[in-house]
């Protein structure tokens, strides 16, 4: 059970983040909880693309099995952590609409994540009802998706959050967060949510 809060801790690291509640130190999040496995650092995301913005496709990025497109004029933000990376428009915070993606390499089990205890962590962490909430699973590419989408109401502002978390294998635990705000990257989201894809 330790483990398995270890690793809702670092999906709940990125909600920490775009939501802006905390400067978001990974290292203070976990605080008491045990060390990681010897040999489970953390790698920094590969960049499959340049770094001049993208391309009218948006930028190919991977997290250790997982790689996505991030849409174009989306760049990486100072929010981003060791272990949780934050993406935002260009002209953020005016849109603070964002995608955030933890990783880590220890894996876990889907059977740790059930509707209850995901809705409850989110409440307890994020210190706010969490509404609009529809729960799932499935197998990606060989991988197990757990998904959770919401809408929650933090410092007044309203937003409709989707977290996908891909256990794959027993390798890594890869978590891709869209905040959505404005309404304006509906669609970008959506294109980006179809472009994982799984090593």
């Amino acid at each position: 059970m330790k483990k398995t809060f270890k690793l809702f801790a670092l999906v709940l690291a990125a909600l920490l983040a775009v939501t802006c509640l905390s400067a978001c130190s990974l290292k203070d999040i976990l605080g008491s909880l045990s060390p990681a496995l010897p040999g489970s650092e953390t790698p920094e995301p590969e960049n499959t693309a340049d770094d001049s913005g993208g391309s009218s496709e948006g930028t190919r990025v991977t997290f250790l099995d997982l790689t996505i497109t991030v849409p174009e004029g989306f760049q990486k933000s100072s929010m981003s952590t060791d272990g949780c990376t934050v993406y935002v428009p260009g002209d953020w915070p005016l849109h603070s609409d964002n995608i955030s993606i933890t990783f880590t390499s220890e894996a876990g089990s889907a059977d740790n994540y059930t509707s209850e205890n995901i809705k409850q962590m989110l409440e307890e962490t994020l210190q706010t009802e969490v509404t609009n909430y529809k729960f799932s699973k499935d197998k990606v590419e060989g991988a197990d998706r757990v998904s959770a989408s919401y809408n929650v109401v933090v410092n007044g502002i309203s937003m409709d959050q989707e977290m996908l978390i891909y256990i794959i294998g027993k390798k890594s635990m890869v978590s891709v967060t869209f905040t959505n705000v404005s309404g304006e990257f509906v669609n970008d989201f959506a294109a980006s949510k179809a472009s994982i894809t799984i090593d």
